[in-house]
């Protein structure tokens, strides 16, 4: 009887150092199944990814996996090297990315924040040489809402015309270039040295020297070279694919 007492004591006393409770019996068990215990059942077999290529030329393509939030984005086949090759211009890629969610001509960028604040949405848009990307992720019931901001961020842009939006513009680029990362510049100066002057050599971050040629015709042009149905893919996670295909059908057709 003393033995097991003894024992019993210097467990709880290795427990206790340990920072478990002395007396862990009194500790309630975490419910069976977690977090998830309530979340819908799962399909029993694995998703799938469906294609559809609308009679414009438009795909669409998506992936239901059964989440409480949804992933859209819009992938384009063309970037610095496409505009350098057709345009002869640089920094149009990284305007278009810049600009992507600062507002349209019907609405400012507080109104675009505030409806993405809405739908519970995170924002992204990357330009790189040969693709571009813009993506946003939302809450599931407020796919519709999600979807029009996205179609209006690739292929709508800002009023870039109005007093002043293009200094500022230009001043948020100049500050991007000076706070790029060492990696960033070492890519870049990589991408120079090894295809020199052809649209693969074209640069991400727009030269501060070449910033006063940037107008609101610079985006306009880019957009115009890049937004052809046949170049975009319209993608979706969470998102079941005939409601993907209506969405695009309603909010990128009716602008291409």
């Amino acid at each position: 009887m003393r033995s097991a007492l003894r024992r019993a004591t210097a467990a709880r006393r290795r427990r206790h150092k340990s920072g478990m409770p002395a007396d862990y019996a009194m500790v309630p068990p975490f419910p069976r199944g977690g977090w998830n215990a309530h979340q819908p059942p799962f399909p029993e077999t694995a998703p799938t990814t469906q294609l559809t290529t609308l009679p414009s030329g438009l795909r669409v393509v998506s992936q239901e996996t059964h989440t409480y939030m949804s992933a859209i984005g819009v992938v384009i086949t063309g970037g610095a090297a496409d505009e350098k090759a057709h345009l002869g211009t640089v920094g149009g890629a990284q305007l278009a990315e810049v600009c992507a969610w600062r507002g349209t001509r019907n609405s400012s960028t507080a109104d675009v924040l505030k409806r993405a604040e809405a739908c519970g949405a995170y924002l992204h848009a990357n330009a790189q040489r040969e693709q571009t990307l813009y993506c946003i992720d939302a809450l599931r019931d407020k796919l519709e809402d999600a979807t029009q901001l996205l179609a209006e961020a690739c292929l709508l842009g800002p009023d870039l015309e109005a007093p002043g939006a293009m200094d500022e513009v230009r001043e948020g680029m100049d500050l991007v270039f000076l706070d790029a990362t060492q990696d960033a510049r070492v890519r870049e100066n990589i991408h120079a040295a090894a295809y020199g002057s052809s649209p693969l050599g074209a640069p991400l971050l727009c030269p501060p020297s070449q910033l006063h040629t940037l107008s609101p015709k610079t985006l306009a042009d880019f957009r115009a070279l890049i937004t052809q149905p046949q170049s975009l893919v319209v993608a979706g996670a969470g998102v079941g694919h005939d409601e993907l295909i209506e969405l695009a059908e309603k909010h990128f057709e009716p602008h291409l």
